[in-house]
């Protein structure tokens, strides 16, 4: 009888244990730095947890904005003054870096709400004996004009996959990945290869959780 109630009491342990959600990955960190001889912020805290990212980033300084020929819009290219809100969708661990995206909801300069930015940093533990890294961007969401799919095919992913494209009629010509993700989506982002620049001692702190 004793070891029927034992076994009871570890089975129903171990149902608890498979209703408990899964850790979540998550990244935050609170740092400064200087572009542009500006002193430039930014915070962040994101989490995700089965397939929902929730979070933030809130950005403070100086940085390039450069609209290209984006219409209707008369920000002039160079270093300026900005603040801007990031509502993260998107977050890609990998070890000790993580980088995150998502949608601009609010700006100091009107015409970048709806832009995407996104952030990718690394995590070195107390920022002293080996410097945290970080990069980030702001991105414009390009308008496709345009579907790729199968035509023989009834029904067709087309735009929602990936794909390499070459010049058929070359045989010298070497395919290109073509990626369903837009620029500023972090799913589109290498983590291993991506370049990052050195936090300097004291000017914060980065933390990430796989």
């Amino acid at each position: 009888m004793k070891r029927t109630t034992s076994l009871s009491i570890l089975a129903v342990a171990l149902l608890l244990l498979g209703a408990l959600p899964a850790a979540a990955q998550s990244a935050s960190g609170d740092f400064t730095f200087v572009f542009a001889n500006a002193a430039t912020s930014i915070t962040f805290d994101v989490r995700q947890q089965a397939s929902r990212t929730s979070g933030g980033m809130a950005f403070s300084g100086s940085t390039t904005l450069n609209d290209g020929e984006a219409v209707g819009v008369t920000t002039p290219a160079g270093p300026q003054s900005m603040a801007i809100k990031v509502d993260f969708d998107c977050l890609v661990v990998s070890g000790n870096r993580a980088a995150m995206s998502g949608v601009i909801t609010q700006a100091s300069i009107p015409s970048y709400v709806g832009r995407r930015g996104l952030l990718t940093v690394e995590d070195n533990g107390n920022n002293a004996s080996e410097p945290d890294r970080f990069t980030w961007g702001l991105f414009q969401v390009p308008e496709r004009r345009w579907v790729a799919t199968d035509a023989e095919r009834t029904y067709d992913e087309g735009a929602g996959m990936s794909w390499y494209a070459s010049d058929a009629e070359r045989s010298d010509d070497r395919p290109v990945l073509v990626s369903r993700f837009e620029a500023g989506d972090c799913r589109g982002y290498s983590l291993t290869t991506q370049s990052l620049t050195d936090l300097l001692q004291g000017a914060g702190d980065i933390q990430v959780r796989p």
